[in-house]
């Protein structure tokens, strides 16, 4: 055998036993481990809003253009009494117009319903709440409000999320220290862990899913994260 392939054979039984003694290392690391999942949920109260209106008019078929410029002039009206009532431009997003056939009794076309939303993002969350819910103070006479809705988000959620994550680490080991206290064991270190997804739900949900949840139908929101830890015990 010459020195190259003697060379070759050696670090492979080098290789080998650090492999083999790792294998076993680890084998008795999972042995003399504690696994525990440690969790943090938090309330929190939306500070952004985003409130859509979206105003209707109905049209013929002949006086289709007579129902875009109405719906125009709806749009433009609504416009100005939100900003009397100190809603800032850039905070205000005009969406394109949407036209809908309608029908009648017996299947035939008897006109349109034409649409055109009005989107308000703002940290003003009172405010447009109180708009959205009497919002007569910002349409005139005629105008048909077709729908309104509210969503509510977070401007600081990676913040409170680190802030869960510490938290769910520190009830992980909380729980594991206990656990180890009743063995008669001691935690020695960490061995690895894996955070889940985050639950934002409305408060007292028991809602759950796979990929992680971000409800905005709610003002306030509850955040929860879980996180699973292993424990080298001694």
């Amino acid at each position: 055998m010459n020195a190259k392939a003697s060379l070759i054979l050696a670090l492979g039984i080098v290789v080998g036993c650090f492999l083999l003694g790792r294998y076993v290392y680890d084998s008795r690391a999972a042995q003399d481990s504690i696994r525990v999942v440690g969790s943090a949920t938090k309330r929190v109260e939306a500070d952004i809003v985003k409130w859509r209106l979206t105003i209707a008019r109905t049209a013929t078929e002949q006086a289709i253009s007579e129902g875009y410029r109405r719906i125009h002039d709806d749009v433009r009206s609504t416009i100005a009494q939100l900003k009397s009532q100190g809603v800032g431009d850039d905070q205000i997003t005009i969406q394109s117009i949407n036209t809908f056939p309608q029908f009648g009794p017996g299947g035939q076309k008897s006109g349109y319903n034409v649409q055109q939303s009005i989107l308000i993002v703002s940290n003003r969350v009172s405010d447009i709440e109180k708009l959205a819910v009497d919002p007569k103070s910002i349409l005139a006479e005629g105008i048909i409000l077709e729908n309104s809705s509210l969503e509510y988000f977070l401007s600081d959620l990676p913040k409170i999320k680190k802030e869960l994550l510490a938290a769910a680490m520190r009830d992980a080991r909380a729980r594991a220290d206990e656990i180890a206290a009743a063995s008669g064991v001691a935690i020695r270190k960490l061995l690895n862990s894996s955070v889940g997804v985050f639950q934002i739900t409305e408060p007292f949900s028991t809602e759950v899913s796979d990929y992680g949840m971000y409800n905005t139908s709610t003002r306030q929101k509850d955040i929860t994260v879980t996180v699973r830890a292993s424990f080298l015990v001694e």
